[in-house]
């Protein structure tokens, strides 16, 4: 089993919505919040998630085409897919421009929260 922590950034109008549930559910992943802030305007989320590889890489392309942001904060083990993973991410960037940052954001972003 792979296991991996992502920061899922909320914007207002998905706040009510179950993403975790359904992550966990749909994409048969096992999921816990390790940290957490959300306020009425948006909200983040460190969650990791373990599970197979191709179902990790599956909740987070969903995540992403709900119009999330998502960053890979770390995986354990490291895994040949967490290539994969991050042209996955990437495309999400390109799909979602109007909710990323600049990649220099979010490596300052990585760095304070590991």
């Amino acid at each position: 089993m792979a296991k991996r922590q992502v920061m899922l950034n909320y914007p207002k109008e998905l706040l009510s919505e179950p993403i975790i549930y359904t992550i966990s559910q749909q994409f048969n992943l096992a999921t816990n919040i390790c940290r957490a802030e959300v306020t009425e305007e948006r909200g983040w989320i460190i969650l990791e998630l373990e599970g197979r590889d191709e179902d990790i890489e599956a909740g987070i392309t969903w995540v992403i085409s709900k119009g999330m942001r998502v960053e890979l904060i770390s995986e354990t083990p490291p895994s040949p897919a967490s290539t994969q993973l991050e042209q996955v991410l990437q495309v999400g960037t390109q799909q979602f421009p109007g909710k990323s940052q600049t990649q220099s954001t979010q490596n300052n972003k990585k760095r304070h929260l590991i």
